[in-house]
């Protein structure tokens, strides 16, 4: 299972439902990823994308980002903290269906000292 990145542009199977712009640029020039839930996915699967690991320069890090999750299949967006020692902590989850919009979120992630952030998408029904 994997994550795709691309400009904006609707795709067999996902008419309607994957965003008309993207969130930094708002315009069809920008780029985002997403997770395919149309044929041939089904109910459970996982796929998950890591960030690099990186080195923490504050003592309470933030972690903001925009997500987009409309239309059928809408399963659950997990987002988790990895430490140095490889123990995961789940800092945000939802599976709210929400209005075709891109929706903000701001997540607390402390103060680990190197940390690695992953993206987990799961389809849903």
């Amino acid at each position: 299972k994997q994550w795709y990145q691309r400009r904006v542009a609707i795709t067999a199977g996902s008419w309607g439902t994957v965003p008309s712009r993207d969130h930094t640029l708002n315009t069809v020039d920008g780029y985002f990823i997403y997770l395919e839930s149309s044929w041939p996915r089904i109910e459970g699967d996982i796929a998950r994308i890591h960030s690099p690991w990186l080195i923490a320069t504050g003592h309470d890090c933030s972690l903001k980002f925009w997500f987009h999750m409309y239309g059928v299949h809408i399963g659950n967006l997990n987002v988790f903290v990895e430490d140095s020692a490889h123990q995961r902590s789940l800092v945000f989850t939802t599976n709210t269906n929400t209005t075709n919009d891109w929706q903000p979120a701001v997540v607390r992630i402390g103060s680990r000292p190197i940390m690695r952030v992953t993206f987990e998408g799961v389809r849903g029904q």
